[in-house]
């Protein structure tokens, strides 16, 4: 089985409760399941319900396909409540889905959505806002292979603690690291370096929100 995360990241945190922040969001029926650990809460087994925590001054929210409500280039949905909650927001949603060799990112602020890329290893289905200064910074190279297929040369990533070098990834790859990347701009840590935080886990039992699509109801899986 592969990795799965969908985030979003909202920088400053909320100052209110997370059972009152469910209830902002439009989430009325649920029940707090008690703390989890982040890298428990963001695997994909056993993956259910919400999980919310606290980090370096931002708000970490996961589960419920929140981030289908962030394919737009304005904030509609989720993304428009937090900002109608906490207008002077940075608020980043990623999507890395080895699964299907999806990713997104997406990154607004002050309800101004600045960068929207989402695609998988063939295609490329979303590119909207100004090429981000991180971006720059780790695409050494783009050109096509045998096939006419975009492949980008990568300078450096890192997992586990540890330095990686890799000469070509495919647009999966790179987007779904990106992603990760994307992450020190609210946190100031890469995404795998959030360490020692613990999330409060909510079981759902409904939602008003979009949200709760599922499967090809998936709003991305329409660029396909």
């Amino acid at each position: 089985m592969g990795f799965r995360t969908e985030t979003i990241l909202i920088k400053p945190a909320f100052d209110i409760s997370n059972a009152d922040l469910l209830k902002q969001l439009g989430i009325t029926e649920f029940e707090s399941s008690g703390q989890i650990p982040f890298e428990d809460a963001d695997s994909e087994t056993g993956k259910s319900g919400v999980y919310i925590g606290k980090f370096n001054n931002c708000t970490i929210l996961i589960g419920l396909d929140f981030t289908d409500d962030f394919l737009e280039t304005e904030p509609k949905g989720i993304e428009k409540k937090i900002f109608d909650l906490q207008p002077d927001s940075e608020v980043l949603a990623i999507v890395n889905n080895e699964f299907d060799n999806s990713y997104i990112y997406s990154y607004s602020v002050n309800g101004i959505k600045k960068r929207l890329k989402a695609g998988n290893a063939e295609n490329l289905w979303l590119d909207y806002g100004d090429i981000l200064e991180e971006e720059k910074a780790n695409y050494k190279n783009l050109k096509p292979d045998e096939n006419n297929n975009q492949v980008y040369e990568w300078i450096v990533f890192k997992r586990n603690g540890e330095i990686h070098s890799v000469n070509e990834a495919t647009h999966d790859q790179v987007g779904g690291e990106m992603g990760f990347r994307l992450c020190k701009k609210l946190t100031g840590v890469w995404y795998f370096d959030i360490e020692n935080l613990e999330l409060e886990h909510f079981q759902v039992q409904n939602s008003t929100t979009s949200a709760t699509r599922t499967g090809t109801e998936k709003k991305w899986w329409t660029h396909r």
